[in-house]
């Protein structure tokens, strides 16, 4: 429900002027600019009317009062119960999760695809399976020197050459790249192909991590490592 303030001021005083959503600080009440020509706004009342508004997801919305999307695509509401990512990165990246036990364990974060759609593109952490080869290199100030400049499945390998690590694997699992611009092992660049783990989620199946290929950052660990 709107407080007083909500509803006595006039919507040049009430609403930020460039804005497309405004929160109360007052209420907390939701408002939406639907006609941003001509200024009009409405509540939101609903979590999942105000993500789609907010991610600018393209669904249809009822213009009522207050606004929702319109029937049929409750499907889209449901949420994983895993753990979303709140900072978004545009390529994946390696971090230090709490493993089981509480341990520490190497992860990629990036964007996690499952059946239904991930309309709003979260990511999550996908654990590494096993351990990387002299795990001993993945400390905290390490990880900054790892680039991925590949995830995905067997079949979506863009070089000419497969690595060792696919010659007993399906298609079904998924793959990361990982590539340093520092470190070293015999004076060789270290790098790693290691599979990754699924996230089994009971409210939207299973999430894999979304295909990911530039060839930059390949190109770019070895131009770096060769200045070393």
């Amino acid at each position: 429900m709107s407080c007083a303030r909500c509803n006595e001021m006039d919507e040049e005083k009430r609403f930020p002027a460039n804005g497309k959503q405004y929160t109360c600080t007052i209420c907390n009440q939701r408002w939406w600019c639907y006609n941003e020509c001509h200024r009009l706004w409405t509540t939101v009342d609903d979590d999942f009317t105000w993500d789609v508004i907010t991610h600018n997801v393209d669904f249809p919305i009822n213009i009522t009062n207050p606004a929702v999307v319109m029937p049929g695509y409750e499907k889209y509401a449901v949420k994983p119960v895993h753990k979303i990512c709140q900072d978004r990165i545009p390529y994946p990246s390696l971090k230090i999760m709490d493993g089981p036990g509480g341990e520490p364990t190497a992860a990629i974060q990036f964007t996690g695809n499952w059946k239904s759609g991930n309309i709003f593109k979260h990511q999550f952490l996908f654990p590494l399976e096993g351990r990387m080869p002299d795990a001993d290199w993945m400390r905290m100030e390490m990880l900054c020197t790892f680039h991925i400049p590949f995830v995905g499945t067997i079949s979506d390998w863009p070089y000419e050459v497969s690595p060792e690590a696919f010659s007993d694997s399906s298609d079904t699992r998924s793959f990361a790249f990982l590539i340093s611009d520092r470190l070293k092992l015999n004076e060789n660049q270290v790098s790693f192909i290691i599979p990754l783990v699924f996230l089994g989620d009971p409210n939207v199946g299973v999430i894999r991590p979304q295909r990911f290929f530039d060839d930059y950052f390949r190109e770019f660990a070895v131009e770096k490592f060769q200045k070393l």
